[in-house]
């Protein structure tokens, strides 16, 4: 048995940052393009 799932319905909310919203956790948002953006807020999110 296979069913295909609504693309709205497929999450609860439309981003995966929203989960941490609801436990007040800092979000950092970097381009992954970037590694070093990525790497420096890691770090900062670290400190």
């Amino acid at each position: 048995i296979v069913f295909t799932t609504n693309p709205l319905h497929l999450r609860s909310t439309p981003y995966s940052s929203d989960l941490g919203k609801a436990f007040t956790c800092p979000i950092f948002h970097c381009n992954g393009n970037d590694p070093l953006a990525v790497s420096t807020a890691l770090e900062t999110a670290v400190e």
